[in-house]
């Protein structure tokens, strides 16, 4: 039986109600409901032997049966196709010949050719043993093939038991078991929609050394091949083994394997080394590869990019240029607008892209390198990567690598691997690094060279009072692109530090340069300023003791008084006449009685004659 593709089934079977051996034919619906004629419809009924070998669906609901048929002498292979809606034959009456050849045909099973016909094979005797053959047979009825079956294995030998499947490329594969040794194997070969042998003459061994197989079957792979179970019995032992025969022919699937992706130390990141295992049709004996592409995975919005006319897209890697074409490739960007699929044309001189489709979902690759295969048991390539990983994005990227040989249509494709990069390699210390002090305004001018990184940031400055103190997030005084920044709070007499780094995008931070308070240069302020001012105390918060600086134009009269919260009087610092100049008091945090002052807030305010100016400071004890 077969199905009609609805969920019924199409049966058929021997009838002798006639007195002799016919070939009849019922249709039956998904919910049991029987078709066509009370008691089946005659397939064939001619006065000869026919015996149901095989049924196969022509895609149309309907069928197609072969039989072996006696009415040349011999066993030979007619067939039919019937019609689902009433099961009337479509063909010559009492079916077409499949194969009239002489001393007879045995063994015959059917699969749909993909297109409404079917393929048959069998055992044949035409050449005084047991021979495969097969034969295509379109849905009108036309013989697709040689005349009589063309040959799948006729070597020396008994080849027998044939088995057969259509693969998703559309190509059929048979295998069958072969006495051609001492120890019984089992072949394999394919067959492409015109007839045409794809792989050695007389087939490929799958099976090895295994003796006294029973039995075996075969099913397609998603790839275009097929693999093959067997049962063996050796020393008394029996075992069920398998072994996948790919598309081109070979045991398994010779794919590269992906060995290692990992950051390359101490560059700047923007590259992976990328090491692979080779095919093993690369190394002698084999030698077969002639050269490798590596493959980077891209998202669908970059896919749909494009550089002027497109890059160029490509649905499988069979359509991947030549080496030679490859290394005449200009390399152009990916574009900066999203073309429709359709503006993504042909063009060997754009980036290449290939799409893949599997399990209904579409994937992109970019194509980021070609290597020459030197029959090596591995490689390695730098890859480039899109970004490289840090602490605000860690994604990772994902490469593939195709072995080619000199067929475009013969390649193997790695399983994909994934990895990043990380720029490891910090910028250079910056050089130049000076201070300049200055009065007006108040503070220091920090200047230093420029860095020469191409993905250089800016730059950190870091202040202590000390020479060695630990540059960190407490002390960091700025982060800026510029080569120079202005310290408004800079104060002579503490006696400041500077620490600078230069820093990357990646966040690679450079060692320090360090500036002393003997290295600041500038002129020593003027005798008086030109406007008196008070500046804000430092430390603050202080404890115990905070400095107070101030600056008078002129000679006069002058009071620092520090009040409270409350505006209580706490200590007359200065009361009395001093000459214009610049000046630095000292608040020891004691009160006008000698007393500890608490903590908590407190004013400071300078008066002169033409000026008066109030601040806030905080005592911590």
């Amino acid at each position: 039986l077969c199905p009609d593709g609805s969920g019924g089934a199409i049966v058929a079977w021997r009838d002798t109600r006639d007195g002799n051996d016919d070939v009849y034919a019922r249709h039956v619906g998904a919910n049991g409901t029987l078709y066509w004629n009370y008691n089946g419809i005659v397939v064939c009924d001619n006065s000869f032997g026919q015996y149901v070998a095989s049924i196969v669906p022509d895609g149309s609901g309907g069928a197609i049966i072969a039989w072996k048929d006696m009415r040349n002498g011999i066993r030979n292979i007619y067939a039919q196709r019937v019609l689902a809606s009433n099961g009337s034959s479509q063909w010559t009456a009492n079916g077409i010949s499949i194969c009239s050849a002489l001393i007879g045909q045995d063994n015959t099973i059917g699969v749909s050719d993909g297109s409404g016909g079917a393929i048959f094979t069998w055992t044949d005797e035409r050449n005084g043993n047991y021979d495969v053959y097969a034969q295509r047979v379109s849905n009108g009825g036309t013989i697709a093939w040689t005349l009589d079956g063309i040959s799948i294995c006729n070597q020396s030998g008994y080849e027998y038991t044939p088995q057969l499947i259509l693969t998703a490329t559309g190509n059929a594969v048979w295998g069958w078991r072969d006495n051609r040794f001492p120890v019984e194997l089992i072949y394999a070969q394919m067959v492409d929609p015109s007839g045409a042998v794809q792989w050695a003459t007389n087939g490929i061994p799958v099976s090895g050394t295994d003796s006294d197989i029973d039995y075996f079957d075969i099913s397609p792979d998603r790839e275009g091949g097929a693999i093959i179970a067997w049962n063996t019995y050796n020393s008394g032992i029996r075992d069920i083994k398998a072994q996948r025969v790919e598309r081109n022919g070979y045991w398994g699937y010779p794919a590269p394997q992906i060995a290692d992706i990992r950051d390359i130390p101490g560059d700047q990141g923007g590259s992976v080394d990328l090491a692979w295992y080779s095919s093993r049709l690369d190394p002698w004996p084999e030698m077969g590869i002639s050269h490798y592409t590596v493959w980077r995975a891209i998202d669908h919005p970059d896919a749909m990019l494009a550089a002027d006319n497109g890059p160029r897209i490509i649905l499988s890697a069979s359509e991947i240029p030549s080496l030679d074409e490859l290394r005449s490739v200009e390399r152009l960007p990916l574009l900066k607008v999203e073309p429709t699929l359709e503006d993504l044309t042909a063009d060997p001189a754009k980036d290449i892209i290939r799409m893949e489709t599997v399990a209904g979902s579409t994937y992109f690759w970019k194509m980021i390198s070609a290597v020459d295969a030197y029959y090596l048991d591995s490689y390695s390539e730098v890859a480039a990567t899109l970004f490289d990983s840090t602490s605000v994005s860690d994604e990772y990227h994902y490469f593939q690598v195709i072995a080619h040989t000199s067929t475009p249509s013969m390649f193997w494709i790695s399983e994909s691997d994934s990895g990043y990069s990380v720029d490891n390699l910090a910028p250079v210390v910056p050089l130049g690094f000076v201070g300049e002090q200055s009065y007006t305004p108040e503070g220091i001018q920090l200047t230093w060279d420029s860095n020469s990184e191409s993905d250089l940031s800016g730059y950190r400055i870091y202040r202590g009072t000390t020479e060695s103190f630990e540059p960190g997030s407490g002390n960091l005084l700025t982060s800026i692109p510029d080569t120079t920044t202005f310290d408004d709070t800079w104060v002579w007499e503490v006696g400041y530090y500077y620490k600078l780094s230069a820093v990357d995008i990646h966040g690679n931070e450079s060692g320090y340069v360090l500036l002393a308070p003997a290295e600041i240069t500038g002129d020593d302020p003027s005798p008086a300023p030109l406007a008196t001012y008070l500046s804000q105390n430092y430390p603050n918060p202080f404890n115990p003791t905070t400095n107070i600086r101030f600056g008078l134009m002129e000679t006069g009269h002058v009071s620092l008084r520090i009040y409270d919260a409350a505006g209580r009087l706490v200590r007359e610092v200065i009361d009395g006449d001093i000459p214009a100049g610049h000046y630095n008091e000292n608040w020891d945090g004691l009160s006008t009685d000698g007393s500890r002052a608490a903590s908590g807030v407190y004013f400071y305010r300078l008066s002169t004659k033409s000026f008066t100016e109030t601040k806030k400071m905080i005592l911590l004890r």
